[in-house]
Parts: C-alpha cells; structure tokens; sequence
C-alpha cells in the first residue's frame, strides 16, 4: 500500500478512536493525502488549513438539520468522507503506480464541495446525489469515451435544436442535461463495468432496453424520423435501419423498442433522441395544465421555466411518464423531500406489500438520518421504482457538475476541451 494512504489511514484511525477534539488534528488527516497528489508539501499544508477552517464553519451551517449541539459530531463526519473520497483516488493508481491526477482547484470543489453539498442535500431530501465528476474531466481510463460523449452529444444536440427551430417547437435540449441522462440512464455503467460493449472493432452490443433506459425508442424513432435519418447521415449510425420490438414492463406497461443491440456512438445519439421525445411528452402535459384551479405553475410552458426545473419535470416524465406537481417539483429543486419520501414509501409498503413495493432506503427525517450517517455512513440507494427518489440521484448529479465544474456554461451547453496550458 501506498506509504502516504498508511499515513493518513492512521491519522484517521486516531482521530475517530481516541476521541480527538475537533479542531486539533483535521488539517493534518487532509495534509497527508493531499499531498499524495500535490508535490509542493507547502502547497498541500495550506491547502488543508483552508479545507478545515471552511470544514468547521460549514459543519455550523448545518445546524439547522443537525441541531446546534451536534456541529462537532458534524465537522468529524464531513471530514470522514472527504477523506475517503480522497482515499478512493488514491486507491485509483495508474499504470507504474502513477497518482490519479488531481489539482488544488478540484480536490477544493470536486471532494470537498462536493461532500458537503452531497451532506447537506442528503440530510434535507433523503438521497444522495449521484457523483458524475469522473465523465466529464476526460483523463484517466475512460478519457477518451469521455472525449466522444462530450463531443458527440455536443453535436447531436445543436443539430436537434437546429430541427426543433425549424419545425418552430419551442423545446430545446441542452448538452448538460443529455450527458446526465446518458450517465443516469445507463451510460455510467457503460463506462464503468460494461467497457468490453464499447470497444469498437466489435460488433454492437449494447441493448437499449437492457443496458440503457431507451424503452421507447422504436416509438420515438418513428415519431421523428426524418432527425434520425439525418442524424444516421451525418454520423454514421443506422437507428433508421431497424425493425420495432414491442415489450411489457413489470407493470404491464407496453414500450416500443427496436430489434438490435447498438454500438457505443449509436447509443449516445439514441439517448438525444429518447430525451427529446420525453421532454415534448412534459412540454404537452403541463401546457395541459394551464387553467386548472389547483395548479400553480409560474408558467404552463416548459421552456420558460429554469432549466433545473426543465430537467426535474422532464427526468420524471421520462422514468414515470407523469407530471408531478409544482409543489413536489420545487421540494426536488431545494432537497427537501425525506419526510414526504419516507411517509410515501411506509405506505406503499403496508397497502401494496414490500415484495412489489419494497421500502425505500430513506431515513424519517433529518435527524434521523443524520444518526445514521453518524453509525453507519450513506445507505445504499440502488435505482429505485420512487420518481421523486429516482428524480433526485439524477438531479442532484445535475446541480453537482454546475456548481463543482466548469465544464459547461450558465445555459448548459459544453464549453469544449479545457485549454492546456504549459
């Protein structure tokens, strides 16, 4: 094992078993492993001061979900996870033992941001978010699919927006929100496990039922058809070229796929048209709901809304096919869903029974979950059957990547390769 992990799993075990009072060692568990992957040992010990002073005054916004008594108990668990989330980078040695890359900047805003927003909007909503960062940087073993996704969607997606314009429909799609998708989806996976399906000298191997959330892409093909031939055009994919294959869910639900498995670049532009064909699905439910008394929608057009909201409405349509309210919406939008989530899964389970509704992996309330955290760590919250549940792992991927990341701008397009500078 690497001598800078015994280090800093030490220090960790000391600070946890013996008791150490919060304040006097945290700078130094987060001095040694960052200094795994800044060589400037100065450079590594002021940025540790910085990420546990920040680190004790977040530990104090949270009191409010922690209550004020427990902000130490709170700065010991933030600085738990940031360190085991650096201690999974370093686990990620390269070929000779060459350190997984990772500059000042990020260690600052992709491990400790993110550790605390995934804390914070735990504690209020009950579900953590998923963490996309490593899709999106374009290094390490998964760089150069990395590089295609961003690039293709990037291109797939102007040429939609170039179609919806000319057919004067006012829904666009964004880069963001496809890649999110794509990941949610399927594509993480993809990346991750099932790397053998991407390799390109073989043949397609990817079922877009199975392997990703394209249920309905038969029916979208078909809804669309002269995109998808001319998206087939332009990049060479043959989506056009297939016969449809009707299927039934578990619930009885009928969806239109097509007959052959696909190739890594088929399913990316797939996955722009699947999203295109469920978000006009939410554009026309909530036009429908204009003039109804119990609604109260700031604006009963999709495309005037947010684009957190577009894609909080449009990510349930897709995985439910319903319209949740704007209530509900909103709870998604600010993580404060875990009573509600918690209150819906109890009764699912006494009414429709565990065995088809099985009890969500969310605590009670606030509290509750933070003593859990505190006992036990995060749960683990595999997809689940819950759209406000499964509406938050996506969504909170989505706010992670906008805030934590420059990857892309205010309107969520991709800003392109990073420059590289000498």
């Amino acid at each position: 094992m690497n001598r800078h992990l015994l280090i800093a799993l030490f220090h960790f075990t000391v600070l946890v078993t013996a008791g150490v009072a919060w304040g006097e060692l945290p700078d130094r568990q987060l001095e040694e492993r960052i200094a795994y992957f800044i060589s400037d040992r100065s450079e590594a010990s002021d940025l540790s001061k910085e990420i546990a002073r920040d680190m004790d005054a977040a530990a104090r916004r949270l009191a409010p979900l922690v209550g004020a008594a427990r902000i130490d108990d709170a700065a010991k668990l933030l600085l738990s996870q940031v360190c085991n989330n650096l201690d999974d980078k370093i686990a990620l040695a390269g070929e000779g033992g060459a350190p997984f890359p990772l500059d000042a900047t990020e260690i600052r805003r992709t491990v400790f941001g993110y550790e605390l927003f995934k804390l914070e909007s735990y504690l209020g909503s009950g579900v953590f978010p998923k963490r996309y960062f490593g899709y999106f940087d374009e290094k390490w073993d998964t760089g150069l699919r990395e590089t295609v996704l961003l690039q293709l969607t990037h291109e797939v997606v102007g040429r939609i927006n170039e179609y919806q314009a000319a057919r004067e429909r006012p829904v666009r799609l964004t880069d963001l929100e496809v890649h999110i998708t794509y990941l949610a989806e399927g594509g993480a996976r993809l990346l991750l496990d099932w790397q053998h399906f991407l390799e390109p000298e073989r043949p397609g191997r990817i079922d877009l039922f199975y392997h990703h959330g394209c249920d309905n892409i038969g029916l979208a093909l078909t809804l669309y058809p002269d995109l998808a031939a001319r998206l087939d055009q332009e990049f060479g994919t043959e989506l056009t070229d297939t016969d449809q294959k009707i299927g039934e869910g578990e619930t009885g639900d009928v969806h239109v796929g097509i007959t052959r498995t696909v190739g890594y670049r088929e399913s990316i532009v797939a996955n722009a048209i699947m999203y295109l064909f469920e978000k006009e699905i939410a554009w026309r439910k909530l036009a429908r709901e204009e003039g109804r008394e119990e609604t109260d929608w700031r604006s009963y057009d999709l495309a005037a809304l947010s684009l957190d909201e577009q894609f909080i409405v449009s990510s349930i349509v897709f995985n439910t096919g319903l319209l949740f309210t704007r209530n509900t919406v909103e709870k998604i939008r600010q993580f404060r869903t875990i009573s509600d989530l918690y209150r819906v899964s109890e009764r699912n389970v006494r009414i429709i029974g565990s065995g088809w509704r099985p009890r969500l992996p969310v605590e009670r309330d606030n509290a509750a979950a933070f003593q859990s955290l505190l006992e036990r760590g995060y749960p683990r919250q595999p997809t689940s059957w819950q759209g406000t549940y499964h509406a938050l792992q996506r969504y909170g991927a989505f706010r992670a990547i906008r805030m934590f990341t420059d990857h892309f701008d205010d309107e969520g397009e991709w800003k392109g390769r990073p420059e590289v500078s000498n």
